[in-house]
Formats: C-alpha cells, structure tokens, sequence
C-alpha cells in the first residue's frame, strides 16, 4: 500500500512543503506506516505527542482521531480539536478518509494540522487522495498480479516482452535520449537500472529492449512484496528466474530495499551462477544521496548501464502526442480540444504517463462521443489564474472547490454541502479564488481568500 500511494502522497508532500500540516498513512489495524511533513518542526511536535510511524492510532488504542475513526467509521471524518478523545491530540485537527481496494477497507490517509487553522474544505481533499490511492493500488494490482485477499505465492510475474520502440511515443530531446541509451544497451548483456518516477514509462522501457532482442520471458520481482511472501521466498524466486535463458528478470523498486535485503540479494547475485543466466535489470525511483548510500552494493551490480526517465511534466511538448496515440490505440470515444489539450501540457501530471492513460479513459467514459473541453478536465488540471500568489493550503482548497463543482455540474447548493460549508462561504472562495461560478459571472480579483473559521486552543510553538 505504501508503494501505491507514494506518487499522490509525493505530490501532496511537495503542495504542503513550509506549511504547518502532516499526512499519515495507516494500515487496517491502525498502526501508521508512513508520514509527510510540511515542516520538520511540526513533524518532531508531533512525534513528541506519540504520533510517528509505528504508532497505534486505533480507535481501541486512543480513541477518536482522525485514522482511528476512520476506519472504524468507514467512512470519511473531520476531528477538530475537543473532540479527541486523548487530551494531548487537542490542539490539533484531523481529516480522515478511509482507503478502499476492492470494497475492502484496507488502510486510511489522514492529514493533521494545528486546530486554530480548522478548514473544512480539506476534508473533501483528503477524500479524493485516499481514492486515488485506491486506484493507484488497483492498476498496480493490474500490472503486477497482486491479489490483496489471496495467500502468499509466487512473486514472480511474467509478463509478454510485447513491448516495442515503435510504441514509445515522443520526441522531447530527454525522452529520446533515455530510448536512444535503452536501444545500445539491447545490444548489450550488462544489468540496466532504469530510474524515474512511477507511471512515467520505466518497465516500458525494458520491455522495448526485451522485444527488440527477441527474448521469450519478461519476469518482474517487485521488492514491494518481500514483507508479504518472505525474503527467503522472494530470493528463491530470483534465483529461479535468472536461470530461465532467453529472459529478462527485473527488480522493481529496489530504492525500496532496507539492509538486510540488500546484502541478501547482492550475494546471491555474486555468488550464484545458474547455467543460463537471464539479462538482469531494475527500476527505482531518482535516486537522492541517501538511497545511492543505502543500496550502494546493489546498485554497482545492477547499475552498469543507468537510464535516467523523465517525468512527464519535463517531456510536455510530448502529451499531447501521448494523448492522441492512447485515445487511437484504446479505440476511446473521445476527441479533444486545442485548449483542453493546452491545458493538459502545463498540467503537473504526478502520475505521469499511468495517470494520463487513466484520465483519458474516465474522460472517455464520460463525455459519450462528444468533445472534450477544459470544464470537462479534472480539477488539477484546469488553468488557474492567480495561482503564484497563493500558499500551498490555499492551492488545496481551491483545488477541492474546483473538484466539487464539477462533481456536481455547478450547482452551488450541493457543491456547498459537499464540502461542508454554507453557500454564501462557497461563493465568497469562488470570488477569492477567481473562479467561474459556471453561469457565466466571471470572478473578481484577485483577492486573498478569508481564512475559514476556527477556535484558537493551545498554539504550536
């Protein structure tokens, strides 16, 4: 799950940077598995308060709280302050929402900020991580054959090397530079490390120079897995698969490595030598100083040719060609817009190329045949005028908004009650924020939007 939910919980991290807020992942237990800080000060307050990864947050352990109740809720909450059950969580705020797979609820995101800074809007926010989360685990799930309910097998999967260069769309100086590089290294038996954020085209890649040598398997061991089926399990796997001939065997997500495994997984590949040995390859995200540090051993075996991917916000004169090849090449019903399709190559797009392919085809679902418009993109993608001289909450909230009102073909009434406040509160934001009401009253501005009501308790200091 902490896989799944790194690209939004990436993004949202970066939108809270310098800002007095945290996110929390928790599992079904309660128990907290990962965390985001907009400030590392408020993150230590925090951690002196009890709340840190490895922390029971359970409503049966605490009482109300923002991941607590959730998930013994099941259902979206917002804790503000004297509603904690344990004293010392009452200076603070919650938002809750639980995260689905399957109709099974398998975890909750919260976000946590000084109660005196209460918005209710950010409820709505943390509602639509938690779904995509949601859907970040089930297109993983797709793509590695990942089963949440079934018992633990084999970590190996096998894909078709159907891949090709002919399908990797673009033309952006990087984009081609990385394929060029994965071209000379198909001519080449050395381990390839492929680097990049999630969905922007990694396993792509390899499955390109898989193709274009003519190999008969594709096998990808995800490091994700190790806790769910073992490390013995896991690296008896490898080892089988590298002795497959004619194949290509992947490590995913080796940044995701502790020591332990590391040490495990560089000695089996320096010391096992199967008959036929497989062309060895990685994926992991950019890789910073203190993961080269981490993982260093393992990445000198695996590193020897290094492909560096970008993001797709750093290939965007590339998106509209993607766009255009997925909707052609999905059969999709759609068509789009010379402005929409402006919109979307300045579009941030932290899901890269998955989340583009994932957008075209709920678009596709929903525009039945006719065209598509910038109103008809998803919230994060509309332009926003204004947009510098807002903090990054105020860039959350407004984004909520947006979301709301297009979730709800602008009726103002359930928009409000949507996000939990009074209609006048709704177009007063709308105005601040210089938003279109969707009858034709352009906004005025811009203005700082007022700050949502709220008690001030005890302050962080």
């Amino acid at each position: 799950m902490a896989v799944a939910s790194a690209t939004v919980n990436r993004r949202s991290s970066n939108e809270l940077r310098s800002t007095t807020s945290a996110l929390y992942l928790a599992n079904r237990a309660g128990i907290l598995i990962d965390a985001w800080f907009g400030s590392k000060d408020f993150g230590e307050q925090l951690a002196q308060l009890g709340v840190s990864v490895g922390a029971d947050l359970s409503e049966h352990a605490v009482g109300t709280n923002g991941s607590g109740t959730a998930l013994a809720t099941d259902q979206p909450v917002m804790v503000m302050g004297p509603e904690h059950y344990v004293d010392r969580f009452r200076a603070a705020v919650c938002y809750g929402a639980p995260i689905r797979v399957d109709h099974q609820t398998i975890g909750a995101l919260t976000l946590v900020s000084p109660f005196e800074e209460t918005n209710p809007l950010l409820l709505s926010l943390v509602v639509r991580m938690a779904d995509e989360i949601s859907n970040s685990i089930e297109d993983q799930s797709e793509i590695i054959g990942v089963d949440h309910d079934a018992p633990p097998r084999s970590p190996i999967v096998d894909l078709p090397p159907t891949g090709s260069f002919d399908q990797l769309m673009g033309l952006s100086p990087r984009w081609r530079t990385a394929v060029s590089q994965a071209r000379r290294a198909a001519m080449r038996s050395d381990p390839v490390l492929v680097t990049g954020e999630p969905g922007s085209g990694r396993l792509s890649l390899l499955q390109a120079i898989s193709s274009l040598v003519n190999e008969e398997q594709f096998m990808v061991l995800d490091c994700a897995s190790i806790p769910g089926v073992g490390l013995p399990a896991w690296l008896e796997a490898l080892r089988s698969a590298r002795s497959a001939p004619l194949s290509t065997v992947v490590i995913r997500h080796i940044d995701l490595l502790d020591a332990r495994s590391t040490a495990a997984i560089v000695d089996l590949i320096t010391t096992d030598r199967p008959a036929a040995t497989s062309r060895l390859a990685a994926t992991c995200n950019p890789i910073d100083r203190a993961v080269r540090r981490s993982i260093g051993p393992l990445l000198e075996r695996v590193g020897n040719i290094e492909i560096g991917v970008p993001s797709l916000r750093e290939r965007a004169t590339d998106i509209s060609t993607i766009a255009l090849g997925v909707i052609e090449r999905e059969s999709l019903d759609i068509t789009i817009t010379p402005q929409a399709l402006d919109a979307m190559a300045k579009a941030e797009w932290p899901g890269n190329i998955r989340q583009l392919k994932s957008t075209l085809r709920a678009l596709g679902f929903e525009a039945g045949g006719r065209a598509i418009g910038v109103d008809d993109l998803p919230a994060d993608l509309h332009p926003v005028h204004g947009d510098s001289r807002l903090t990054a909450l105020e860039r959350l909230e407004r984004d909520a908004i947006l979301a709301s009102l297009r979730r709800h073909h602008h009726n103002k009434t359930e928009a409000a009650a949507n996000l939990g406040i009074a209609r006048s509160t709704l177009y007063r934001k709308m105005r601040a924020y210089q938003i279109d009401d969707g009858d034709g009253i352009a906004a005025t501005g811009p203005t700082k939007p007022t700050p949502s009501p709220g008690l001030r308790p005890t302050s962080w200091s």
